[in-house]
């Protein structure tokens, strides 16, 4: 069985520590595996690796073997078929390959490799073992420990700051030494001028001068190279080593240092070419976007696949983030073509802890945090506003809103400090179980998370239950499960900050003298000026807006070892969630209050169900290394729902529970939908002499979405990689450590178009006729070609390793071309349409992503860094027919086109000229913008027509920024570590026609409230060199000014933690306590307002967290 190096050590030096065998004893063991074989045969012979023949004599012996990953290379002769005795094997072992081998029972078996220290303990054996020789060796090292003056203790941890058990510990120049403990801790006898070395396989040695220290803690780092990294691909694994793609991962360690209730929140700028936007509100869905949006009217959202099984809704927020080891993130077609049909987005391969054999586990782990707004926009007090409002309504209409005979109220409100909470609790709990033995591998989980929102009635709540479950029953049969159970609610109120900046007058209050909410429509003095009824604080105290959703996601496999080098492996999977959607409206919301109160609910029932076979070829000889996989997948998503609403409820205290009391019941809307996906897969991985790498993907994909001349799409890639560090010139490199060259191109696909648009569809429609209310249908027009959108991708990259990798970089170059796209085009509407959707044109991404990671200082203090950089550029390569432009939509002077040649998330507007400074400015403007005043906005005339249009507008940006990255440090000194993370952005242009921005530049002559910023920066005839609008300016339009090139850098975790030592507490009911308080969200900087820094929204706050956490390990 294949352990990682550490659990490897551990496993050994617990062994020995236990069971109290002696150094001589231990000696002997070893000594006796080194002699000579005697058993001759006549047998014939092959070179095989070392996991081929250890799993031959297991069956044979009936013997368990474990031993390191990075041993699977190494070769072994044995006669075929087996002859002779265990030990006999045993030797032949030794002598060719020169590893340790260490019996720790009858049955059980650990092997490795000597470790390189000068003398140690262990590892030392005469190049002929002989007993005499031998027993006066170890006399004399036990009358050297007698003269030894004085005793070290310590602990030796990794970078997660968890013991290392099995680490080598050598006086230098001598061969006293030990090994460490479970825990990682040892204790030593040396002398006086001495000095200790540390190594252990896997890990960087380190040499500590003894001097005055009596207690030595140390941090050992890995060796990156050496540890051979396995990262999880499309229905397999892979080391590190062997990747021709482009594929980023993210570890547990990293994961932890966000405490989030979404996953994706956790990747968000720990990965190039990886794009995450969070949403603020409690159980939002993050949107991350993979190398850019290569789609205009299909979905853009990656697949995720966890523990193997491809979600149909992309929704992680069911999923406990306690319980992922790692995320991968799989970006170019050679690591994406394995999911043909859905991998043109990009795919997030999710993997979910496993136990550990040989060890049980429990682990607790907690935090609570209290949330607070973090950025507030700073508004006008009661008399600055009337100082605004009157001067803004006298510049428009001529006359202001409050005057002496109609003063304002005596009122101050500030609307934001009146629904935003200065505070709000986050708390989170789970408790694992994790273990096995030889045969079986389990981990049991449950976990319960808690986030209120900083605006009333929103949050979100979570429960779950998961556990993951191996067992190998013979050689040949291994069977397992993943199975999670969990129920989700979330309370929502959107928006309700968003009116602010419209409506929130400070003169107006939040209730009547008299306890009622107070609306504007009913006060003759503010009804004017204020439509319709507005009071954020009664919506939000007076609504109830809910989603349950009950969800059992899990597989139950079995896998078969059969002939030499081949497995199967089948699954069958399922995700079933039920949810409810409950609103209600009560006669004292804006909503409810002129019909007695409005709700609803609603009932959906979502139902995947999924079959996998795998068969994979895996062989290695002399210099080859190749495995096949060959998968038949079939997926079938069905989903249906039901609702009803009413209005007039003679009360509100039973909500819509009872919905027979509505006086007004709405129509019932039910809908019921399916689609199925059936794929056939094949992968070819090739490595020779472990320097040129070849990987060759295809995926034949039928998909009932699409018209029944295209229902099977073909995706193919090829991936090619030369480890250049491996060559001859190279190999011995004290500087390179890491050199490899990878391109891949490929073509992947995207079916997210919907259901059922290749049919022609009817659909209900009302309409009058004779003065009643008749049910109608409407035709859309199918298209029996319609097809998959299809992406082509290039992509060339290097990665390096410098100085045993303390400093290594990636860098990648990817072209993505997506041709096929989906798109409504305009028919003849003599044809009695209007448009059909077809498959027509092009769009291309490109871009540049760069990934560094340094080991700045190693040591008793450590410190590294590491950082991403991503620039993605897209264009319209090709509409359809001669079209090269078609206007999506414009709001304001913001519009959207797409155009051939220019970037499809585009944003187009007048550019601005600056503020109007004085009246011989305004009038040498009027004749092209007639209403041009001091305190206005001069737009450029770009055609030089004598007219500011449409025609004038300038590409201001995209949605997309220009620029956008992550940079991560961590400090460590004994055991305190100190984590910092941020990521930023730079060139965006925000398609966002928010109220604030309104007030702030003064749209379109609405009047609406500046931020105290821009209030203080408006030109006045006292502050001719003001950059903002006066109060009222008219025609003012969204610009490049108002727009376009936001930036923002938000520091999203400062962590510090520290480790209890079991040790130094002189306790043993504990293996590890760590205990830290974070702060998320506490440093930002932008070039506007709003409340989130990432992307200006101004509906839902923001929220700082100061946390206090801990994980322990029993």
């Amino acid at each position: 069985m294949q352990y990682s190096t550490r659990q490897l050590l551990g496993t050994l030096g617990v062994y020995l520590l236990l069971h109290g065998a002696t150094p001589e004893a231990r000696a002997q063991q070893l000594v006796s595996l080194r002699q000579p074989a005697q058993e001759s045969s006549t047998a014939s012979e092959a070179a095989r690796t070392l996991p081929d023949v250890l799993q031959e004599l297991k069956s044979k012996y009936s013997v368990h073997f474990m031993f390191a990953s990075e041993l699977s290379d190494q070769k072994v002769t044995i006669p075929q078929p087996l002859q002779g005795t265990l030990d006999a094997q045993l030797r032949r072992i030794t002598q060719q390959t020169g590893l340790l081998i260490q019996r720790l029972d009858d049955h059980n078996y650990v092997i490795y490799q000597p470790l390189q220290a000068p003398e140690p303990l262990l590892a030392q054996q005469p190049a002929t073992p002989a007993p005499a020789p031998l027993s006066r060796q170890l006399a004399n090292q036990r009358a050297r420990r007698q003269a030894l003056a004085r005793t070290i203790s310590g602990r030796v941890i990794d970078a997660a700051g968890e013991g290392i058990p099995g680490v080598n510990i050598v006086e230098k120049g001598t061969s006293n030494g030990t090994i460490t403990d479970v825990q990682g801790s040892f204790t030593l006898s040396v002398s006086d001028d001495a000095t200790l070395v540390f190594s252990a396989v896997g890990y960087n040695p380190q040499e500590i001068a003894v001097g005055n220290q009596s207690v030595i803690n140390l941090t050992l780092e890995e060796n990156v190279q050496a540890l051979s990294e396995v990262v999880v691909v499309g229905y397999g694994t892979k080391r590190k080593s062997d990747l021709t793609g482009a594929v980023s991962q993210v570890k547990q360690d990293e994961l932890s240092v966000v405490a989030a209730p979404n996953a994706l929140q956790a990747i968000q700028g720990r990965s190039s070419g990886v794009s995450v936007s969070n949403a603020n509100q409690p159980g939002a869905q993050p949107t991350i976007r993979i190398r850019g949006a290569g789609s205009i009217n299909a979905g853009n959202d990656p697949l995720i696949v966890v523990d193997g099984f491809p979600l149909v809704n992309g929704n992680l927020n069911d999923l406990n983030s306690n319980d992922i080891e790692s995320i991968e993130i799989l970006k170019d077609a050679s690591a994406t073509a394995i999911y043909g049909s859905r991998g043109a987005n990009g795919v997030v391969m999710v993997t979910t802890k496993k136990g550990s054999s040989g060890q049980n586990n429990l682990t607790f782990s907690s935090y609570y945090g209290v949330q607070s707004p973090a950025r507030l926009v700073k508004m006008l007090n009661r008399d600055e506003f009337i100082d605004f409002v009157n001067a803004a309504y006298l510049n428009q209409n001529g006359a202001p809103v409050y005057t002496p005979d109609s003063p304002a109220p005596n009122y101050d409100t500030d609307w934001q400090d009146a629904i935003i909470m200065n505070s709000s609790p986050m708390q989170d709990y789970t408790v694992t179980f994790d273990g096995g033995n030889q045969t079986t591998r389990y981990m049991l989980s449950g976990g319960y998370f808690s986030q209120k929102g900083l605006l009333d009635a929103s949050g979100f709540e979570r429960f779950t239950l998961r556990t993951n479950l191996e067992h190998q029953f013979t050689d040949w049969l291994t069977v397992g499960t993943h199975l999670q159970g969990n129920r989700s609610i979330r309370n929502i109120n959107e928006g309700s900050p968003s009116n602010i900046f419209r409506f929130g007058w400070p003169t107006m209050p939040v209730r009547n003298p008299d306890g009622s909410y107070y609306f504007a429509a009913d006060d003759p003095q503010h009804a004017g000026f204020v439509e319709g009824l507005w009071n954020p604080v009664a919506d939000a105290n007076e609504k109830v807006e809910r989603n349950a959703t009950n969800r059992v996601l899990g597989d139950v496999y079995a896998q078969f070892k059969f002939l030499k080098n081949f497995t199967f492996r089948t699954n069958l999977g399922a995700d079933l969630s039920d949810g409810k959607d409950f609103y209600y409206a009560s006669s004292l919301h804006s909503a409810g209050r002129s019909s007695s109160g409005v709700g609803s609910q609603g009932y959906n029932q979502a139902q995947t169900l999924i079959n996998e076979n795998v068969l994979t070829y895996d062989n290695q000889w002399n210099d080859h290394r190749l495995t096949v996989n060959g998968v038949y997948s079939y997926q079938q998503y069905t989903y249906q729902n039901l609702s009803i609403g009413g209005s007039g409820f003679p009360t509100d205290l039973t909500e819509v529970n009872n919905i027979a009391l509505a006086t007004n019941l709405t129509q019932p809307v039910s809908d019921k939908y399916s689609s199925k996906l059936m794929s056939w897969t094949s992968r070819a991985s090739y490595a020779f002499r472990d320097k040129y790498l070849v990987t060759l993907t295809g995926r034949y994909d039928g998909s009932s979405r699409f018209g029944a001349q295209n229902k099977w799409g073909f995706f193919p890639s090829v991936g090619l990689g030369w480890r250049i560090i491996e060559e001859n010139f190279l190999k011995n490199s004290n500087v390179l450590s890491n050199l490899k060259l990878r391109t891949s191109y490929g073509v992947t696909g995207n079916q997210e178009i919907g259901n059922y648009q290749s049919l022609s569809r009817l659909s209900e429609t009302y309409y009058v006729f004779n003065d009643q209310l008749l049910l109608g249908f409407l035709e859309s027009l199918g298209n029996p070609n319609l097809k998959w959108e299809r992406t082509a991708q290039l992509d060339v990259g290097l990665d390096v390793g410098i100085l045993n990798n303390r400093l290594d970089f990636s860098v990648d170059y990817y072209k993505r071309n997506t041709t096929d796209l989906l798109y409504n085009v305009p028919i003849p509407t003599n044809s009695g349409y209007r448009s059909m959707l077809q498959n027509v044109g092009e769009v291309e991404n490109t871009g540049v992503e760069l990934g560094l990671n340094a080991r700045v200082i190693e040591g008793a203090f450590t410190w590294d860094v590491s950082g991403n950089l991503t620039r993605n550029r897209n264009r319209v390569v090709e509409l359809y027919g001669d079209v090269d432009r078609i206007k999506l939509s414009e709001e304001q002077g913001l519009a959207q086109y797409l155009i051939v040649g220019q970037p499809v998330n585009g944003l187009w507007a007048r550019e601005s000229g600056g503020i109007i400074r004085t009246e011989a400015e305004a009038d040498a403007l009027k004749s092209i913008q007639p209403f041009a005043q001091p305190g206005g906005e001069r737009y450029v005339d770009q055609n030089g027509d004598g007219a500011i249009n449409e025609d004038d507008y300038v590409l201001i940006g995209t949605t997309a920024p220009n620029f956008y990255y992550g940079l991560s440090t961590r400090f460590g000194f004994k055991n305190f570590r100190l984590e910092l993370y941020g990521q930023g952005a730079t060139g965006i242009a925000l398609n966002d026609t928010d109220y604030l921005t309104y007030g702030e530049y003064q749209i379109q002559n609405r009047n609406y409230i500046p931020s105290k910023y821009a209030y203080d920066r408006m030109w006045r005839e006292d502050n001719p060199d003001g950059t903002f609008p006066r109060p009222g300016a008219k025609e003012v339009y969204l610009s490049n000014r108002t727009n376009g090139g936001r930036n923002f850098f938000l520091v999203k975790n400062i962590k510090l933690s520290y480790d209890l030592n079991p040790e130094l507490l002189n306790v043993s009911w504990f293996k590890k306590i760590n205990l830290y308080v974070n702060a998320q969200n506490y440093l930002s900087h932008a070039n506007f307002r709003g409340y989130n820094p990432e992307n200006g929204d101004y509906r839902y706050p923001l929220a700082k967290t100061l946390m206090f956490g801990i994980n322990a390990s029993f």
